[in-house]
């Protein structure tokens, strides 16, 4: 497109480019003015495999995750997380900074719209597999953003378990192996001395950009009482480029807890333990998130 702006009047902005194939805010602007669009536009084609991009009106609101198994043609819901998103200056994309299962609004989201969701995912013909939906709300709205027919890139699998006690990855490898649909009585993902507690917390650890010379504080971590699971994506020499987007996340660390001061305690040690040293010796732990606006 020559001239992304032809078809977009003024009133309509701030908008937001983004590849039509892309993820984890890969390629995502959000532009205010029609110089803005046309060097977001030119960005999001950049990332874009197909070279195929999406401008469509940008939603400041905070947002929510739905997460569904499919057994036999029958949807059961597997839970509803708040994310709390944290600003990349480059680009101005959002990103994860924590997710919190359960949310505050699983009782409304449900009354309003599981019923309609199922409705439409029967009409496609889906009978097994997971699904999440991100979905912005203001209070009042929701506006649905994306899905995705696959399990959640927070690892997503381990709240599942935890809270409605399925297993999501063992019930589909037992229907990929027998045929049979079953999601229950699988072993489970967590571990059985974990203390049960009232929310099951994602706590992404965003990094600078630079190359990794060494990281500490890993066996740390994973021994806090409260940790279910933690998952690196970087390692050690991998170089990390200022991407502005969830491609700088070190590592997902997963946590319960009954209340928000045990929420940023356990933030609070995650940082005071892991050092991420780049190779002019910078801790390149980033830590971005605003735990003031956490509420449970």
């Amino acid at each position: 497109m020559e001239n992304p702006k032809r078809n977009i009047p003024d009133s309509a902005f701030p908008v937001i480019t983004k590849p039509t194939d892309g993820c984890g805010s890969s390629g995502f602007s959000v532009c205010r003015n029609s110089e803005e669009l046309r060097k977001g536009y030119a960005i999001a084609r950049q990332a874009s495999p197909t070279g195929s991009v999406i401008v469509e009106k940008f939603v400041k609101n905070d947002g929510v995750v739905v997460f569904y198994t499919f057994s036999n043609g029958k949807m059961y819901f597997s839970g509803l997380e708040d994310k709390y998103p944290v600003k990349y200056q480059k680009q101005g994309s959002y990103v994860g900074g924590l997710f919190v299962f359960e949310s505050k609004l699983t009782q409304e989201f449900r009354l309003h719209f599981d019923e309609k969701i199922a409705e439409m995912f029967q009409s496609i013909g889906i009978r097994e597999g997971s699904v999440w939906i991100e979905v912005f709300h203001d209070g009042e709205n929701y506006y649905f953003n994306e899905v995705g027919f696959r399990y959640g890139g927070s690892v997503s699998i381990y709240p599942v378990d935890y809270f409605y006690q399925i297993n999501q990855v063992a019930a589909d490898i037992h229907y990929a192996l027998t045929g049979e649909s079953c999601i229950s009585e699988h072993t489970s993902l967590i571990r059985s001395t974990l203390p049960r507690k009232k929310y099951y917390c994602i706590y992404p650890v965003h990094i600078n950009a630079g190359t990794i010379s060494s990281i500490s504080g890993l066996d740390k971590i994973a021994q806090l009482e409260n940790i279910v699971y933690l998952a690196t994506t970087k390692y050690l020499h991998d170089r990390i480029e200022s991407s502005g987007s969830f491609s700088q996340v070190f590592a997902l660390v997963h946590f319960v807890c009954n209340t928000t001061e045990e929420c940023i305690q356990t933030i609070d040690r995650i940082h005071q333990m892991l050092v991420v040293f780049d190779e002019h010796g910078n801790n390149m732990v980033n830590r971005m998130l605003d735990v003031g606006k956490i509420i449970f």
